[in-house]
């Protein structure tokens, strides 16, 4: 009897809207990542991109760096606390 190989599907490339867990990586807030199967696709946490929309994907240490640079544009520059320390007073 042949094998019956089942068609393959169409991949679908998405964008994270919040952080999950997809092909056993971490996948961060913009990542974009295309999906093996449609079935596949979460509507809480994915949508849906177009198929040029280039791949991305977000390291630990880019994360921490961009949650660094938000905390400080909160505090002006500074972190909190930090004012006049070591003769940075203005």
């Amino acid at each position: 009897m042949a094998r019956m190989d089942k068609p393959a599907s169409a991949s679908v490339k998405v964008r994270a809207t919040q952080v999950g867990y997809y092909g056993e990586a971490r996948r961060r807030v913009g990542d974009v990542f295309t999906l093996e199967d449609p079935k596949h696709f979460s509507a809480k946490w994915m949508e849906r991109v177009d198929a040029s929309t280039p791949e991305k994907i977000t390291t630990g240490n880019e994360d921490l760096r961009r949650q660094h640079d938000e905390m400080l544009g909160r505090t002006g520059g500074k972190p909190t606390g930090a004012q006049g320390v070591l003769g940075d007073d203005e």
